[in-house]
C-alpha cells in the first residue's frame, strides 16, 4: 500500500498528485499505478468471491501491506516469517506490470556501498595525495565488468523468455529483453568532495546490482571483491540483498490467466521475468508460485502517474475470474517442459454433477498447487491447501464455458447477484467506473 512521495511544488502535474482525478478515461494520482490499482483489484476479488465462498474448493486470503518499497521487514516479509497461514499454494499479485504479461519471476537486487578514503589536499597540490573521487570513478567503470557474468538460466525459463521478447520490451521499455538475463549495475548515489579547489579525501557511492535468475550472489561477490582488491583505499559494505526468484512459467494459474484473457477478447499475456522487484519474491523463495499481473506502470514515480480505467477494470476482471477458476478445484493438463513431462489430469466432480465434496475422477497425479486427483480405481487423495490473495486449488488452464457456480457471480455495479445462464462473463464485462458526483 505504500507509495513514492510526490513533490507537488516542483513536479508538473496536470492533475494534483492526491486528487484521484478522472479525466479522458484515466485516473490520475500518486500511487494510482503503483499500486492502488493492483491493491484494489485484490480487494474486489476478495469481496466478490467472499459471496461465493461456499462454492470454492480452497481458501482465499487477502494480504494488503505497506513496507514493500523497503523490502518488507514489517510488511509481507514479516507475515511470511510469523504467519504461515498466508503462505497458501499460489499467489496472484497486481503490481504494475502489463496486461500483456504474466511475471513469473524477477531479478534480485544486491545493494553495496563503497567508501574511498585518502589524505586529501589543496586543489593545487595534486601531487601530495590521490583523489578519492577519481579512485571512485575508476571503480565504477570497473564494476561494469559484472555485466559480463554468464547466467545459467533454467531451460523452461529460457524458453519462456525467448518467446516473449516483444512483450518484454513493450511492458518494460525498448531494450528490456536484452538485459533481462544479464547482470546490470546502476550507481544510484555518489557523494565526494567539499569544494572545487580541494582534492577530495572521501568519496562514497552506492551500487544497485541486479542479478537475473541463474546468477548467484557468490559469483557476483567474488567478482566484486576481485575488483575492490585493486583499490586498497576502498572499503565495501552490503546494504541489502534479495535473491532472484522464479516459479514454473507453465504453472496452472498461468494457463488460467491466459485463457481468461482470451475469453475477455484480449491477447494472451506472455510469461516473463521482471526487471524490478515485488513482494511476490517472498512466496517464490519458499517454493510457492507467485505471479504478477497488473496494469501498465504509466508515469510510475513521475508526474501525471495514471492508469487507464478500462485497463484497470480488465485487471479486476482477470483477478476475479482467475481466482474463481483456480479455487474451483478443476484440474486440467499439466505440461512440465523442463522435465519433459506431459500429463493428462481430470476435473474433480462438482456437487451439481452428482458428486460429493470428496468425489474425484481421473488418474492420480501430484500437481503444482498441492492438488491430487483420484484414479479410476478410487486411489489417491485430495489435499486442501490454504491459498493466498487469489488462490485456491486448480490446475486447469481453461475457461469459456459456464462452470458450476460461475452463473452466480455478483453484479459488480449493484451488489445483487445477477443470474447469468450461459453468460458467465457478462457481469464483469459490463463493469464500469463512474466519476464521483
Amino acid at each position: 500500500m505504500d507509495v513514492f512521495p510526490a513533490d507537488e511544488a516542483n513536479e508538473r502535474w496536470t492533475h494534483g498528485p492526491w486528487s484521484g482525478a478522472i479525466a479522458e478515461g484515466k485516473i490520475y494520482g500518486r500511487g494510482v499505478a503503483d499500486m492502488k490499482a493492483g491493491t484494489s483489484a485484490s480487494i474486489f476479488t476478495y469481496r466478490y468471491l467472499h459471496r461465493l465462498r461456499e462454492r470454492l474448493a480452497g481458501r482465499l486470503t487477502l494480504t494488503a501491506v505497506s513496507d514493500e518499497e523497503t523490502f518488507g521487514p514489517w510488511g509481507a516479509r514479516y507475515l511470511m516469517e510469523h504467519h504461515p497461514e498466508v503462505h497458501g499454494d499460489c499467489l496472484l499479485n497486481g503490481e504494475p506490470s502489463s496486461p500483456l504479461t504474466i511475471r513469473f519471476g524477477e531479478k534480485g537486487p544486491l545493494w553495496l556501498r563503497f567508501t574511498v578514503r585518502t589524505r586529501g589536499a589543496h586543489g593545487a597540490y595534486t601531487h601530495l595525495t590521490p583523489s578519492a573521487t577519481k579512485i571512485a570513478a575508476r571503480m565504477i567503470v570497473d564494476l561494469e565488468d559484472l555485466t559480463t557474468l554468464p547466467a545459467d538460466v533454467p531451460i523452461d525459463v529460457a524458453d519462456a523468455l525467448a518467446g516473449a521478447a516483444a512483450a518484454i520490451d513493450e511492458a518494460q521499455g525498448p531494450g528490456a529483453k536484452d538485459i533481462v538475463q544479464r547482470v546490470t549495475v546502476n550507481i544510484g548515489v555518489i557523494h565526494g568532495g567539499q569544494k572545487v579547489n580541494m582534492v577530495p579525501g572521501t568519496c562514497w557511492f552506492e551500487a544497485d546490482i541486479r542479478l537475473p535468475p541463474g546468477v548467484t550472489k557468490d559469483a557476483v561477490m567474488a567478482r566484486v571483491q576481485a575488483i575492490a582488491a585493486r583499490y586498497p583505499e576502498a572499503t565495501m559494505e552490503e546494504i541489502n540483498f534479495s535473491a532472484p526468484s522464479v516459479c514454473d512459467p507453465n504453472h496452472a494459474m498461468v494457463g488460467i490467466l491466459r485463457a481468461n484473457a482470451r475469453a475477455l477478447g484480449r491477447p494472451e499475456p506472455a510469461p516473463i521475468v521482471s526487471l524490478g522487484g515485488t513482494d511476490a519474491r517472498l512466496w517464490r523463495q519458499r517454493g510457492i508460485p507467485g505471479l504478477v499481473h497488473g496494469p501498465f506502470p504509466r508515469g510510475m514515480a513521475q508526474a501525471d502517474e495514471h492508469v487507464e480505467i478500462e485497463e484497470y477494470l480488465h485487471i479486476v476482471r482477470m483477478h476475479v475470474l482467475s481466482a474463481f477458476d483456480y479455487s474451483l478445484g478443476v484440474i486440467g493438463r499439466v505440461i512440465g517442459r523442463g522435465g519433459g513431462r506431459h500429463e493428462r489430469c481430470y476435473p474433480l466432480r462438482h456437487p451439481s454433477q452428482g458428486g460429493g465434496p470428496n468425489d474425484r475422477i481421473g488418474r492420480t497425479r501430484d500437481l503444482p498447487g498441492g492438488v491430487a486427483a483420484r484414479g479410476q480405481d478410487g486411489a489417491g487423495e485430495r489435499r486442501r491447501p490454504a491459498p493466498v490473495h487469489a488462490r485456491g486449488q486448480d490446475d486447469r488452464p481453461a475457461l469459456g464455458r459456464s462452470l458450476p457456480g460461475r452463473r452466480d457471480l455478483p453484479d459488480p455495479r449493484g451488489g445483487a447477484r445477477a443470474p447469468l445462464p450461459g453468460r458467465p462473463l457478462r457481469a464483469l464485462r459490463r463493469l464500469r467506473l463512474h466519476p464521483r458526483p
